[in-house]
């Protein structure tokens, strides 16, 4: 069904100094509102989130306004089945009361818990398991500097001779009869 097409009022854009940083590290996350012919949106009320944080910003008088964002370290212990090293933080801004149309901008952060990367392969055979580890420091600057071509480009220089240490979970599945047909 075609519909006809509200154009927002003004737009909002959301920058941030870099676009991947390590846990710990702060920001800076720069927000301007601007009309369609480029006049500031001055004192304008804006919704900042990320996740389940939120906060309220004003702009000023030239349509912007400015906060920090600080990457958290993401927990990782032996009960859970997978950990990443790297998530994705969508920082999110918005008008603070009813618009015509949605009106909204965004900015993906990455967040690196480690400076230092590790990949496990495993290898099973004859009921023995063999786990390989190959160890990497984390190179932020591609991603940065926008030159990042391929997923784990992240990748720097090999670091060897690091100690690790972890557990070691086995898990196994019993073929259990429950009935007699399949869903």
């Amino acid at each position: 069904e075609v519909q006809p097409y509200t154009k927002p009022a003004y737009q909002i854009d959301v920058t941030t100094e870099k676009e991947a940083i390590f846990a710990g590290e702060t920001i800076d996350v720069n927000v301007a509102t601007t009309f369609f012919d480029g006049t500031p949106v001055p004192k304008m009320d804006l919704d900042y989130s990320v996740g389940s944080f939120k906060d309220g910003l004003t702009t000023d008088k030239n349509g912007s306004t400015s906060t920090t964002f600080t990457g958290e370290y993401q927990n990782c212990d032996y009960t859970t089945q997978s950990c990443y090293n790297q998530q994705n933080k969508y920082i999110r801004v918005a008008p603070a009361y009813g618009e015509e149309t949605s009106i909204y901008d965004s900015q993906r952060v990455q967040v690196f818990n480690s400076q230092l990367n590790v990949d496990v392969t495993s290898n099973n055979e004859d009921g023995k398991a063999e786990l390989n580890f190959e160890t990497h420091w984390i190179d932020l600057s591609k991603i940065n500097e926008d030159t990042q071509v391929r997923y784990d480009d992240y990748l720097g220089e090999v670091a060897p001779n690091r100690e690790i240490k972890g557990h070691i979970i086995e898990y196994w599945w019993e073929k259990v009869e429950s009935g007699e047909y399949y869903d």
